[in-house]
């Protein structure tokens, strides 16, 4: 639809229709820092960055995306309070943007290549904090935190992040606890009945 002034076009958005969020433009339209091209092996990766240098940047942009992966998420239904997470997001200034450094994109390199390697049902959980420091030759374990997420199954970054978020203002008590989706659930209660049968 149109405004009354012809130069004002809004083309993909009314007032009943909220506008999809589009990473790159709001990502450029900040002025952020993109990431070299050898910093990042595929663009899920990139897209990662710029959600987590955008929230940094502006985390209020991050509420309804919060509440979109509430709703929608099955990691994260079960989460019966956001609100703080909502206030926490609406208060916080924008922070500085994080950057690559080259020794842990190496670690989780490794690492990961080892994690498809083993070809394990379950992917083991951790292993890059381990993989750093060998390959620093020095213990930094005190400087490092890291999180393995087995059941991501979308290709929106911003949906990663604000799942993060959720599960980490939750005390990470879902991250470690498994959670089946639909599909396991229904295999499982086959498996279930057809020993009982």
């Amino acid at each position: 639809f149109t405004f009354k002034d012809p130069k004002i076009i809004i083309m993909g958005c009314g007032p009943s229709k909220q506008q999809e969020f589009d990473l790159a433009t709001q990502y450029q339209q900040a002025n952020l820092t993109q990431p070299w091209g050898n910093e990042t092996q595929n663009d899920f990766e990139k897209k990662l960055f710029m959600a987590i240098n955008l929230l940094r940047y502006d985390p209020k942009r991050y509420v309804p995306i919060v509440k979109k992966v509430h709703k929608e998420s099955e990691l994260t239904k079960q989460i019966k309070n956001t609100q703080n997470l909502i206030d926490a997001l609406n208060k916080t200034e924008g922070l500085t943007q994080v950057k690559f450094d080259e020794f842990a994109n190496q670690a989780v390199r490794e690492n990961n290549k080892a994690q498809v390697e083993a070809a394990e049902e379950t992917p083991a959980i951790g292993g890059n904090i381990e993989a750093y420091n060998r390959i620093l030759g020095t213990d930094k374990t005190a400087d490092c935190e890291e999180f393995t997420m087995c059941k991501f199954d979308s290709d929106q970054a911003q949906n990663f992040v604000a799942m993060q978020l959720l599960l980490d203002f939750n005390g990470g008590k879902l991250a470690a606890k498994p959670v089946e989706t639909p599909v396991e659930e229904t295999e499982k209660k086959d498996a279930e009945a057809a020993e009982v049968a």
